[in-house]
């Protein structure tokens, strides 16, 4: 979950690059803020699992 994280941000940060094509950086950028988003909601499924009533 935390490896799949640090790639999203690793991918958003290459898709600032202004040498790529378009699609590239914008396919980058998505996969990026998906990885970080699956990341976090896995995550806090995670803790959520193991310690119930955790932030409610």
């Amino acid at each position: 979950m935390f490896v799949l994280g640090g790639l999203g941000i690793i991918f958003m940060d290459l898709a600032l690059d202004r040498n790529r094509a378009y699609s590239v950086r914008v396919t980058y950028a998505s996969f990026g803020i998906s990885a970080v988003v699956i990341s976090y909601l896995m995550t806090m499924l995670f803790i959520r699992i193991k310690i119930p009533g955790y932030l409610y």
